[in-house]
């Protein structure tokens, strides 16, 4: 086939060809008339082009950033005409340019690079590479954006989950801190996270940070406010209401502990349908009951929100008979002489339910049955002596043992002694008061003396000095003295002593028997031993890792806001109500459970002995008891992505391996390393590449792809088998030389 050009317009066509060659003639002189110039000469006998463009010179670096250099270089020159240029980073082509510049982005911060240019032409006649020219990116010190729009995602009673929309950066992301009220609670990649072992019903303040590579920290995210659920939940029934112990006044009960959601704060105990008390323990002791009854009892359980049970069953429950005597009165005395009677007077007796009447003996014969403790017996004989006794009988008829004898004689001593004086305070403490006074004088001679607490006397002692013990802290009492002789003559009261106990300054002891129990991955019980105090311990401390925990009046604690698998180290001190504080106990170490437990997981993509091509989604749901570190997909054994937040997804290509069947798995790690995998078989069938010159995806280069090619000439895309950027004659002669494949 011969073709001949005049002035620009094929005249002659030599010989005739098929329908199909004759269309080809067609469109390549068409071609030849579009570029104004015989490109097509070389396929039918003219010289090809075999010189290379000129080495492009002159390369610079006209501008760096953290993440992109730009580049220039004078233009190259050809004997036909130069199409374009390729970029060498570092040894490497990195891409292909028709304009003598190019900016390379992405680049990492503070890295060293060296780049080189060739110039090509349209007979894919390439330079030598030009001069190297080293250059570097400078310095990332620009942080990313601030995170913005932080939002609650979802609660529970002990749980907050939020998210926020991703930061930009110039280099790129490479994570967020996540602050909750100031402090640092979680370092991350994802723009989501869930707050847990919070307080029910709390709002906690968040604030997200982000951060480069180079630690680049934006600034805080605007206050957020989340909050948990609020605890609507009851604690369970007490059950195993029992009664341990009781006596003619009280009963004392035992249950078996509730449980709640959160944690029992205390229990209600009700007598005959009535409440009677709140304690925190699992045990109470009813007083006040009347003896040998019959009592109806229940209980239920209530936690800090004011959730409370149902309650338990009815327990019937007796006090006991009275069958304890009084105990025997003492300091049976006499208080007036006259020569016909006698005034004798005794101290109360105690009883474990109450004293009705006292016996009084003169001789051995009973005189009297006063309900006072005190009686005046007359018909005497004067100057007489006579033996008494006393005892106490309570309502059951219990009596007590005689009194030690009185022996008193009546009067004919009528003068009492001298008046106490000089009554002063020698000593004092928080809970005592010494006092000492001047001894009195009587004409036959002083017995002892009377000391009164206000109105009530405390003693009566022979000698010059009483401490007065058991008193409240910081108090004022009143102390007045009496001074009798041995016929009962009592002087007048001395003036009055005003004294107040000292405040306490003295410390409980320090707490000892600490131990743990229920121990858990997440909760544990401590124990201790009661301390004691000069006035009372009213409450106790606990210290955890040496910070104030909590504050509690029983010798139990319960921490339910521990992480698993880590020691802690608890303290006890115990308080008094004047806020003394003793030294910490000994520390206990306890340590919780380790997380022994495998996630559980579930491939919901691809599916088993599924067919699959190109891109497939690889989805999974899992979680853990605890915390779920991340999702593994694997195909053959291979990984091929780590997806550490929800979604558990992934876009594989399966393109990267043979047809056939292949197995994926998915595998859920947590943080302690256990896992699950789950797998599913799949089989691939992607079709064969195209051929070269196949611009419509038949398989078969013909005149439809020339048709296709001709049709998209000099502009990008389809037919660009060089990606040059455009469709040119290169792009032509490689579809021809296929043509017909």
């Amino acid at each position: 086939m011969n073709i001949h050009k005049t002035q620009g317009v094929p005249h002659s066509v030599h010989r005739r060809l098929p329908f199909i060659a004759h269309a080809l003639e067609l469109f390549i002189g068409l071609i030849i008339i579009a570029v104004g110039q015989n490109l097509f000469a070389t396929m039918v006998g003219a010289s090809p082009d075999v010189v290379p463009p000129s080495v492009p010179s002159n390369v610079q670096v006209t501008a760096r950033s953290a993440a992109s250099i730009d580049l220039t270089w004078d233009a190259s020159t050809d004997n036909v005409g130069v199409t374009g240029y390729r970029i060498f980073r570092d040894g490497t082509m990195l891409t292909t340019s028709s304009a003598p510049s190019y900016t390379d982005s992405g680049l990492t911060p503070s890295t060293n690079y060296s780049y080189a240019i060739t110039a090509y032409d349209a007979a894919a006649n390439e330079s030598a590479q030009s001069v190297p020219v080293p250059t570097s990116t400078l310095a990332d010190t620009s942080p990313p954006s601030v995170p913005a729009n932080v939002r609650q995602t979802g609660q529970t009673i002990s749980t907050v989950s939020i998210a926020w929309n991703a930061s930009a950066d110039n280099v790129g992301v490479s994570g967020y801190r996540v602050y909750r009220n100031g402090t640092l609670v979680r370092t991350q990649v994802g723009t989501s996270f869930t707050d847990s072992g919070l307080a029910v019903y709390s709002g906690y303040i968040y604030n997200i940070t982000a951060y480069d590579a180079t630690n680049n920290s934006s600034g805080l995210s605007p206050d957020f406010v989340g909050s948990t659920a609020q605890d609507t939940t009851p604690p369970s029934v007490p059950d195993n209401l029992r009664q341990t112990a009781g006596t003619v006044t009280t009963v004392t009960l035992a249950w078996n502990s509730s449980t709640d959601d959160v944690g029992v704060s205390g229990y209600r105990v009700y007598r005959n349908g009535t409440l009677i008390a709140s304690p925190n323990g699992t045990t109470y002791t009813a007083t006040g009951l009347s003896v040998n009854a019959t009592y109806s009892f229940t209980v239920l359980a209530f936690d800090a929100a004011g959730n409370a049970s149902n309650q338990s069953a009815p327990l019937t429950a007796n006090s006991a008979a009275d069958t304890t005597a009084p105990s025997i009165p003492q300091n049976l005395r006499t208080t007036d002489i006259k020569d016909t009677s006698l005034a004798i007077a005794w101290n109360s007796s105690t009883d474990d339910v109450g004293v009705v009447a006292y016996k009084l003996y003169r001789d051995g014969v009973l005189v009297a049955s006063p309900s006072t403790t005190s009686y005046t017996d007359t018909n005497l004989q004067p100057i007489t002596g006579y033996r008494y006794t006393v005892r106490a009988t309570d309502a059951a008829g219990n009596t007590s043992a005689d009194s030690l004898a009185l022996n008193a004689t009546t009067a004919y001593d009528t003068t009492a002694p001298s008046i106490p004086q000089n009554l002063r305070t020698t000593a004092q403490t928080d809970s005592s008061i010494t006092l000492s006074w001047d001894a009195s004088t009587d004409n036959v001679g002083v017995s002892g003396y009377d000391l009164y607490r206000g109105s009530t006397l405390i003693t009566t002692t022979s000698g010059l000095t009483y401490t007065d013990t058991g008193l409240n802290v910081q108090t004022g009492y009143t102390y007045k003295l009496r001074a009798h002789d041995a016929s009962g003559n009592n002087s007048v009261d001395s003036v009055p002593n005003n004294t107040t106990t000292l405040a306490d300054h003295v410390a409980p002891s320090i707490p000892n028997g600490l131990a743990s129990s229920a121990t858990t991955t997440s909760a544990t019980d401590v124990t201790w031993n009661a301390a004691s105090d000069d006035i009372a311990v009213t409450g106790y401390r606990i210290y955890r890792n040496g910070v104030f925990l909590a504050a509690t009046t029983t010798l139990t604690f319960s921490d339910g806001a521990l992480h698993y698998g880590r020691s802690y180290s608890y303290e006890i001190t115990a308080v008094d109500a004047a806020g003394n504080e003793s030294i910490r106990s000994a520390p206990l170490v306890v340590s919780t459970l380790p997380d022994t437990t495998a996630p559980t997981i579930s491939l919901q993509a691809p599916t088993p002995n599924q067919d699959v091509k190109f891109i497939i989604p690889f989805t999974a749901t899992a979680s853990d008891d605890l915390e779920l570190s991340s999702v593994v997909f694997a195909v053959d054994g291979t990984p091929v992505a780590n997806v550490v937040a929800v979604p558990f997804s992934y876009n594989w290509d399966s393109s990267r391996v043979g047809n056939g069947t292949h197995t994926v798995t998915a595998t859920a790690i947590d943080a302690s390393g256990n896992s699950t995998a789950v797998n599913a078989t799949i089989s691939v069938t992607n079709p064969p590449p195209p051929r070269r010159g196949d611009v419509n995806g038949d398989y078969k280069v013909n005149i439809y792809d020339l048709s296709a090619l001709l049709a998209n000439w000099n502009k990008p895309g389809i037919g660009d088998f060089n990606h040059s950027g455009r469709v040119d004659i290169f792009d032509l002669s490689v579809l021809l030389s296929e043509y017909g494949k």
